[in-house]
């Protein structure tokens, strides 16, 4: 029956080229399969033997295509090298120029700011380049730490340190992770970080397990150790708090041990002296508070009040004995001198004090103070009223009061005026 060519142009449409291939590769598919199980209905197809003869050349070939791709891949690890140290800023081109005196580079991988791996065209060139470990690359201030790509896998003899001081020397750190085991090579990574290789993996995995979360002596940071590579190991807060905890009894023993120490023996060597004027000399306080003892050591606190420490407590006795309440040669004003620390000496009673004014000019402190001694024990003498007026302080109320009575209107010898006596009400002055 003949067809038209519209009609035989449908059926092309019906019937897709990729349709057809698909069939035909089912097909192909199933008689493969019938010819393995031993089947042979098709001429022209091999016999089973054939069949699984050619089976196992497929798989013989596969099995010597895999053997192969592992050992080029054992090859191209020999190839490799892995390099770390260097300072942030070294540029590729740095450090390809100073690696490529081992070898032909033909491949960077950057790992990050201060890490890469390199590949050799060669094993041997790979191998040459080891030699460059502790090497440093031009510009850089840091030598360059240089590994086998392989070694990557596991190398527990390789420790990472961090978290030492800044400047701390590599011959301490040398002797800290010395006791670990035999370092065989040392490597700053950073101004706290180095990479310390041992002479065995026993001694690595040691240093791992003594040192890690430990100080160094003489310092109070703990110190990050773990085999390079590994991840870093979280601080925990408990342990910190343990640690910070300890710290706040150990300084609270030690205060309780100084306070005990200072309530069994009080120093009494410091003498606390004050009221004197000020502008008054050091030469002048030194002179008058040396006739006491041995002044060892003399520090102003303010204008009118300094630290005297003598050479031993009985001297210091001996100041505070003498210079109480007493004034300075040439002045007029009553010295508060103590033990430092002690509290201040209580004024005497007002009732002690009365107020004299009247006497000539140029008239002494030596003759006012001897015509009131008529009374009774002066113990205390202060000018005001520039110079005009003075309180005059007896050792009891009593004797206050028998100055007023007998000395009002009395004349100091050699004076031509009166003296006016009277309590002191605080008003005058």
């Amino acid at each position: 029956m003949a067809f038209s060519r519209g009609t035989q142009a449908g059926f092309r449409r019906r019937r897709p080229r990729g349709t057809l291939l698909l069939c035909g590769s089912l097909l192909a598919v199933a008689l493969s399969c019938l010819h393995l199980l031993g089947t042979d209905f098709v001429a022209g197809f091999p016999s089973p033997q054939t069949a699984r003869c050619g089976l196992h050349k497929v798989r013989s070939l596969q099995t010597s295509e895999s053997s192969s791709q592992t050992l080029e891949g054992i090859e191209a690890e020999e190839t490799r090298i892995f390099i770390r140290g260097y300072d942030f800023d070294t540029t590729e081109a740095a450090i390809r120029e100073h690696f490529a005196k081992a070898g032909s580079i033909v491949k960077f991988k950057s790992g990050g700011k201060v890490k890469a791996q390199l590949s050799y065209s060669s094993a041997a060139e790979a191998k040459n380049a080891e030699s460059l470990n502790g090497t440093t690359i031009e510009g850089s201030s840091r030598p360059v730490f240089v590994r086998p790509f392989k070694a990557k896998a596991k190398i527990s003899a390789a420790i990472f340190v961090g978290g030492f001081a800044t400047g701390t020397a590599e011959a301490a750190l040398r002797e800290h992770f010395g006791t670990a085991g035999s370092i065989v090579n040392f490597t700053f990574l950073g101004d706290r970080s180095a990479l310390v290789t041992y002479s065995s993996d026993e001694e690595g995995k040691s240093a791992v397990a003594s040192l890690q979360g430990k100080s160094m002596e003489g310092s109070d940071r703990w110190l990050d150790v773990r085999v390079e590579g590994d991840p870093k190991v979280a601080r925990t807060i408990p342990a910190k708090a343990e640690v910070v905890e300890k710290i706040k009894k150990t300084k609270k023993v030690k205060e309780r041990a100084e306070v005990s120490e200072k309530s069994t023996k009080v120093a009494v060597s410091a003498i606390f002296v004050g009221g004197f004027a000020s502008g008054t000399a050091e030469a002048a306080l030194r002179e008058h508070f040396g006739t006491a003892g041995s002044v060892v050591d003399f520090k102003f606190l303010s204008n009118n009040s300094a630290l005297v420490t003598y050479s031993s407590d009985e001297e210091g006795k001996s100041a505070v004995v003498s210079f109480q309440g007493k004034s300075m040669k040439g002045s007029n004003r009553w010295l508060d001198v103590r033990v430092k620390g002690d509290p201040k000496v209580a004024a005497l009673p007002k009732e002690n004090t009365v107020a004299i004014i009247g006497w000539d000019r140029g008239t002494t402190e030596a003759a006012i103070t001897e015509h009131c001694g008529k009374a009774g024990s002066v113990v205390a003498f202060e000018l005001f009223r520039q110079k005009s007026g003075a309180l005059v302080t007896f050792s009891s109320s009593e004797e206050a009061a028998t100055a007023v009575a007998s000395l009002n209107g009395t004349t100091i010898e050699g004076n031509s005026r009166f003296i006016s006596v009277r309590k002191d009400g605080g008003s005058g002055r």
